[in-house]
């Protein structure tokens, strides 16, 4: 009797346990199949903690950068191939100094260009060179009495290399040569000599839109006339320029004049009228008009002829799809001024650049730019006639 309590008690602690493990299995396949389903968007529990391969790989320290914009030198060698500032290259057999890009004086030549004067053969001792400069006629009318190194200067870098410079204009043309220390087998130093000269430039640049100065290298703030019948400040878009008078090298220059800013893509530069402006659903505002390309000759009036000159409009847009333009042309002056000038006051209107290209060095280029800014707004009316009283006049 004792045996068979024995194996009741036995049997149902087993049925038990057995029970407890099945109920254990059915929780945690309900919880794994809820985590699959409501999961981390619903990836495999297995792969939640798993990190991002992409993440996991370091960054390549060995990998090249992108490289740099090369900085402008303004000396063109005997192919008429600028020479790459920064860098030390092997003395060319000319070089003409011109200013570099945008550059409005010609004593401002940057950091000049290296050269190097290599000493061959190279078993030789002392490959030592000596720079030096001097006029190819030193008794020309212009050079008599003048010291080149005034005008091109040499900056000792190492025992072969020299940075050379060119401090100020000039009208004749300056041998640069180097020179070995170590002698020929007839006792004579060997020598290498480059032709160095100054190009002809541009110079007193200045522009005008009718009577407004635009200020080159700086902003030309203008106000605009919004009111109907007025008559804004403005007129034909011109300029005038010298050239130098000191040079070795002649050069001719043709010339563009433009203004850009008013067709940016999708508005994307703050700091033009342009911008555009994100509005709900997905629209977006923007301010449209035209640039002027070729613009010397053309005429910018600052009032209500500028609207319908060069078609401002607002532009809105929604999901790409609807379009809605809105004529300034058509809008009151207070609906100009209230509720498209005041947000934008003192923003660009177009990036004036006037542009000098040579004829016979075409990588020969000068720029002088003007940031045109729309700073005020004048939404006064005129007065168009003048009312009598319809009295009889007695003297």
């Amino acid at each position: 009797m004792a045996k068979r309590n024995s194996y009741a008690t036995h049997r149902h602690l087993g049925m038990s346990i057995f029970c407890v493990l099945m109920t254990l299995i059915i929780l945690a396949a309900c919880v794994l199949g809820g985590l699959q389903l409501w999961g981390t968007g619903k990836t495999k529990p297995s792969e939640w903690f798993k990190s991002d391969p992409a993440a996991e790989t370091p960054a390549d320290p060995t990998a090249p950068e992108d490289p740099a914009e090369p900085e402008s030198s303004g000396v063109l060698d005997e192919n008429g191939s600028e020479l790459p500032a920064g860098e030390v290259v092997e003395l060319p057999t000319a070089m003409l100094f011109t200013a570099p890009l945008g550059a409005s004086s010609p004593t401002d030549e940057g950091e000049g260009v290296t050269v190097t004067a290599t000493m061959k053969p190279d078993n030789v001792i002392d490959k030592s060179v000596v720079f030096s400069v001097a006029f190819k006629n030193a008794d020309s009318e212009w050079a008599s009495g003048k010291d080149p190194n005034e005008y091109v200067s040499l900056e000792t870098v190492d025992e072969t290399s020299v940075k050379v410079k060119c401090e100020t204009p000039f009208a004749e043309q300056i041998l640069l040569s180097a020179s070995t220390v170590t002698p020929n087998e007839e006792g004579s130093p060997i020598t290498k000599t480059c032709t160095v000269d100054y190009l002809q430039r541009v110079t007193n640049v200045s522009a005008k839109i009718g009577e407004i100065d635009v200020v080159l290298g700086g902003n030309t703030n203008v106000t605009v006339l919004a009111g109907r019948s007025s008559k804004g400040a403005g007129g034909v878009i011109s300029e005038t320029h010298d050239v130098s008078d000191v040079y070795t090298i002649a050069e001719t220059y043709t010339q563009n004049i433009t203004f850009t800013g008013g067709n940016l893509a999708a508005g994307e530069d703050e700091d033009y009228i342009s911008f555009g402006r994100a509005g709900g659903g997905g629209a977006l505002t923007i301010f449209s008009y035209d640039d002027i390309e070729n613009a010397a000759g053309q005429s910018i009036y600052f009032d209500r002829r500028l609207f319908s000159d060069y078609n401002f409009k607002q532009v809105t847009t929604a999901m790409g799809d609807y379009r809605q333009e809105i004529l300034f042309a058509d809008l009151t002056s207070e609906q100009i001024n209230t509720e498209y000038f005041t947000p934008r006051k003192g923003k660009k209107l177009w990036d004036i650049k006037i542009t000098f290209k040579g004829t016979n060095h075409e990588d020969h280029i000068m720029e002088f730019t003007s940031a045109l800014r729309w700073e005020k707004i004048d939404v006064t009316v005129p007065s168009t006639e003048l009312e009598l009283n319809k009295q009889e006049i007695v003297f």
